[in-house]
């Protein structure tokens, strides 16, 4: 009896060693279940696509985690930007640490959710993205991104249409736009997410004009922010 007890307890241990503490969420409500596959389809312009994913801690503990990112595989001829956010901005492979507080879910439309940015020619690509926890590297969800060019309508297309002109930029810019809410602003940010720039605009068609002598010259994002979503973005280059 003692023995079946040990036996019993061991695989108890094992089984909380490794259970899952996050819940990774789609925009539609659905699970992202460990090894899952998202289909992206590029429809041919060079606007910004991103990908939303939510999270819930599953713990009466705050966990503390890390995002993973890995480019496995994209056409030779293009090189696209593939970046993603998760509070802060990165280019790189890996996020800094990012808590969360127990039994919290933070939404994808929530402003701290994370999302995948893919930028440039549209070409076939994918990404695999992995959340591990900081405590345990085996309590983790991995999921790929395939990135497919084709014909599809984007929800940034429907949010919203943007240009900067000129770009790349010297003294100013002015970028263009038609946003579909009239509780928007313009927001630039720079490649770690830090934002340089804000300003509020009105739902239809406009454009705001932008000094930008005080940037350092370099790579940033501007885009529509709506409900402190970022639902339409474009790279801008300063000189």
């Amino acid at each position: 009896m003692k023995k079946i007890f040990t036996i019993v307890f061991l695989a108890f241990i094992a089984f909380a060693a490794n259970a899952q503490s996050l819940r990774l969420i789609r925009e539609n409500g659905t699970t992202v279940g460990n090894n899952d596959i998202i289909e992206v389809v590029l429809d041919g312009t060079q606007e910004e696509v991103n990908t939303y994913i939510g999270y819930e801690n599953l713990t009466d503990q705050q966990v503390g985690f890390y995002v993973k990112k890995e480019v496995f595989a994209f056409d030779d001829h293009v090189n696209p930007i593939i970046t993603f956010c998760i509070g802060n901005c990165y280019t790189g492979d890996l996020s800094e640490l990012t808590t969360v507080e127990p039994n919290t879910t933070v939404a994808p439309s929530d402003l701290y959710a994370f999302h995948s940015s893919y930028l440039g020619d549209p070409s076939n690509a994918s990404v695999r993205y992995t959340f591990y926890n900081a405590e345990n590297e085996a309590d983790r969800v991995s999921f790929t991104i395939n990135y497919k060019y084709g014909v599809g309508v984007r929800q940034a297309d429907a949010a919203g249409k943007l240009l900067a002109s000129p770009n790349p930029a010297t003294t100013n810019v002015t970028v263009s736009y038609t946003a579909s809410s009239g509780n928007s602003d313009i927001v630039i940010k720079n490649l770690t997410g830090r934002e340089v720039f804000r300003t509020g605009i009105n739902g239809g068609t406009g454009s705001v004009r932008i000094n930008v002598t005080e940037f350092a010259a370099g790579v940033y994002f501007y885009g529509i922010e709506s409900d402190g979503k970022m639902v339409c973005t474009k790279k801008l280059l300063v000189k």
